[in-house]
């Protein structure tokens, strides 16, 4: 018979992660005059029902945005570069458990966000796809979009400047919360995996880092699709909270 998991203590890493967590509004996140900055420009907005309060992520992007393939491929080429080199720990992660999260076999990968394969496929193209390297089909499908959410196999390797959005991120979680509010908090589909949202021992995960994924977000956010698939993430690793018996935030 299985045991029961005993409940969090306060002094955990995923308790002392979510402490150093900035939530709120997002600011701008590009330079007057930037890339992203003129094409947000450009974006065609098409009224909707207010549903989100003022300020939040969803009402200044107000959905039914139009982005052409460039626009999307711009976001996040820009987002790529804002994790390029920031990571969890101003340390290597990876020798904690011997990069768990990089190993993997021929069927092993991480999903894709909505429009990246756009920009993964460009360079795929330009650079040559890594050996193992492949992007297809999963089984989620977005009514938003009628389109299915892609899939990334790598076979636990790959060039790092390549590695896909969910990498990047990793063991960490965007949002909306009620509030059209992009918010962080633990990926607990990594709790088995990583030391870092299981261990009360192990230094925090940067707040810095936290901060720069809600930045990426708050960017990413107006992509189609982006907002479904993010509610079927935080919806799946909800209910393995619960199952851990960790608080609900």
């Amino acid at each position: 018979m299985k045991k029961a998991l005993p409940n969090k203590k306060k002094s955990s890493a995923i308790d002392r992660m979510q402490t150093n967590v900035v939530h709120g509004p997002a600011r701008r996140t590009t330079r007057p005059g930037s890339d992203i900055d003129r094409m947000q420009t450009n974006v065609v907005h098409r009224p909707t029902g207010r549903t989100t309060q003022p300020g939040s992520a969803i009402d200044r992007m107000q959905t039914n945005v139009i982005l052409s393939e460039t626009n999307i491929r711009d976001i996040w080429h820009t987002s790529y570069q804002l994790l390029s080199f920031l990571t969890p720990l101003k340390t290597d992660c990876g020798v904690l458990c011997g990069a768990q999260c990089c190993k993997g076999g021929t069927d092993d990968g991480m999903l894709l966000f909505p429009g990246e394969e756009l920009l993964l496929t460009e360079s795929l193209r330009e650079a040559g796809a890594p050996s193992g390297f492949s992007i297809r089909n999963s089984n989620i499908i977005l009514e938003s979009t009628g389109k299915p959410v892609q899939y990334l196999t790598c076979q636990g390797k790959c060039t790092r400047e390549m590695r896909p959005m969910a990498c990047r991120i990793f063991p960490l979680l965007p949002y909306l919360d009620a509030y059209g509010h992009i918010r962080v908090k633990p990926d607990l589909r990594a709790y088995a995996m990583c030391p870092l949202l299981s261990r009360s021992d192990l230094s925090p995960i940067q707040s810095v880092f936290a901060q720069r994924v809600q930045k990426v977000f708050s960017m990413a956010v107006q992509i189609p699709g982006i907002i479904e698939l993010l509610t079927i993430l935080k919806d799946e690793t909800d209910l393995i909270g619960r199952f851990l018996g960790l608080p609900q935030q």
